[in-house]
C-alpha cells in the first residue's frame, strides 16, 4: 500500500459525522458506498445495466451524504 499525506481537511463524507470517523473508515479499509436511497430518487426507474442506453444510469450505488444542513 502506498503512503498518502492529507494536509488539510474540512469536508463532508458519506457514513461519517466528523474527521475522526473518516480516519477510522480509512484505517479499517471500509468504504461508504451504498445503494441510492429511495428518498433521493427511484433508482429502478433510471437503472439500466447497458451503459450505452440513453436517459439511464448503469449503477445503483453511490456515496450519499446525510444531514448536510446539520439537521
Amino acid at each position: 500500500m502506498e503512503s498518502i499525506a492529507i494536509v488539510g481537511l474540512d469536508c463532508h463524507f458519506p457514513k461519517v459525522k466528523n474527521k475522526e470517523e473518516f480516519w477510522q473508515l480509512l484505517y479499517k479499509g471500509q468504504d461508504a458506498i451504498s445503494l441510492i436511497p429511495e428518498n433521493r430518487w427511484k433508482r429502478n426507474a433510471f437503472y439500466n445495466e447497458n451503459p450505452s442506453e440513453t436517459g439511464c444510469m448503469n449503477t445503483q450505488c453511490g456515496g450519499f451524504i446525510e444531514n448536510l444542513n446539520g439537521g
